[in-house]
């Protein structure tokens, strides 16, 4: 089981990979929970996935439900330039449940208001 204390160390050391970098390497195709930042380093979105290259690429092309193109086109106040979003990481391979925690205490504490728009 992921620890708080370890959450955090690794979000505040992890560096961030431009969203359009993920989507164009294979390198980052593995289960994960996954954070947004847009192009000023806020933490717009959470998310955990199967695949980090796969979902990043469903937000960058608009593609399926929940996606963050469609999510910033509702927010006029939001960088509209999806490419130049950065994602941090925590990977997470082979426990669904564990990613979905990992998610869930995410967002309680850090409340990213693109996961709270329909």
């Amino acid at each position: 089981m992921v620890h708080w204390s370890r959450i955090q160390k690794i979000i505040e050391k992890s560096r961030s990979h431009k969203i359009s970098h993920i989507v164009n390497n294979n390198n980052f195709d593995f289960a994960g929970v996954y954070l947004i930042y847009d192009p000023k380093m806020n933490l717009q979105y959470i998310g955990h996935t199967n695949s980090i290259k796969k979902r990043c690429e469903e937000h960058m092309l608009n593609i399926g439900t929940g996606n963050l193109c469609s999510k910033i086109k509702r927010r006029p106040t939001a960088s509209q330039k999806i490419e130049s979003y950065r994602v941090k990481y925590i990977t997470i391979e082979d426990n669904y449940r564990e990613r979905c925690f990992t998610e869930c205490q995410l967002l309680a504490v850090y409340r990213p208001p693109l996961n709270f728009i329909r």
